[in-house]
């Protein structure tokens, strides 16, 4: 009897748990959710894309694979802006020495 009352216990902890990580996922979705509808309008977009050529024929299709290949590529390039990754100021060793001494 006890092992029962045990995995009740456990699927209650799990459900619990899984129910916290689904309001954190709603969260971080709600403050996302400019980059989501993009995405998800871009994927709906390539899909229609491809079944639409698809009807055309293999050759329409083979073209628009390309194009939006060219494309996806295209974009991936042109978001970098070329400058590198922020870096913390030039410290000195007693600035250094200063934080490790902090550090609990």
């Amino acid at each position: 009897m006890d092992g029962v009352r045990l995995a009740g216990v456990t699927v209650r902890a799990h459900l619990r748990a899984w129910r916290l990580h689904g309001r954190a996922l709603a969260s971080r979705a709600r403050q996302a959710r400019q980059q989501l509808t993009s995405a998800a309008l871009m994927v709906a977009g390539i899909g229609g894309l491809l079944g639409f050529s698809s009807l055309v024929g293999l050759w329409c299709l083979g073209l628009t694979g390309m194009a939006v290949s060219g494309g996806a590529l295209w974009f991936g390039l042109m978001r970098d802006d070329g400058t590198g990754l922020p870096r913390r100021g030039e410290r000195t060793v007693s600035q250094v020495l200063d934080v490790e001494r902090m550090r609990p």
